[in-house]
């Protein structure tokens, strides 16, 4: 075993700007491994030796995840859409939110499990405008990272490899930022 294998409780933060705001998503992983998990960039060399300070770095955008692309826009029927719910009301689409893509499933190659987000940008009586965008794929994003705790060597026995930066930006990292000033529609119906 080398040094590689350690194990340590660290704090991830991902920070990115929108339209004048500053967001920051933050986790926690308790058992980071520095042989098997992954960070982007030169974080995974810096982090081990940081001794518990933040090291961080930039990447540009489109770098961690896909680059923005009108490929990704698509106009369908919402006749095409999986709107009713097993229990409770059907979900009613609001302009500027974002939904589960697999109320899309089966149009724009969309499978029936997919919970990543897609936002409607625009829609009228029959038809809708999905953006499958990720949030940030136009966003910079700055990545920082630091050891709160060091767990020491761990025996290896095979194990599944975390990307770390992509479990914070994959779990709903950049909803929050508006699609434009006075185009996303917070406040009707049962919006609360």
């Amino acid at each position: 075993m080398t040094s590689q294998s350690e194990q340590a409780a660290i704090e991830l933060r991902v920070d990115w700007e929108h339209r004048d705001v500053r967001h920051c998503n933050r986790q926690h992983f308790g058992k980071f491994n520095f042989w098997r998990d992954l960070l982007p960039g030169a974080l995974s060399t810096k982090l081990p030796d940081s001794d518990g300070e933040w090291v961080s770095e930039q990447f540009p955008a489109g770098e961690l995840v896909p680059p923005y692309s009108e490929r990704n826009i698509h106009r369908v029927k919402i006749s095409d859409l999986r709107l009713q719910r097993k229990n409770g009301p059907p979900i009613t689409l609001h302009p500027g939110r974002h939904y589960p893509r697999y109320i899309a499933a089966g149009t724009s190659d969309i499978f029936a499990g997919n919970i990543l987000p897609m936002r409607i940008l625009e829609m009228d009586a029959a038809t809708v405008t999905i953006d499958l965008n990720h949030p940030l794929s136009r966003a910079p994003l700055s990545v920082a990272a630091r050891v709160h705790r060091r767990d020491g060597i761990a025996d290896e026995h095979g194990g599944r490899c975390n990307d770390v930066v992509m479990d914070i930006l994959d779990a709903g990292a950049g909803l929050e930022a508006l699609h434009a000033p006075g185009s996303t529609d917070f406040f009707s119906g049962s919006a609360f």
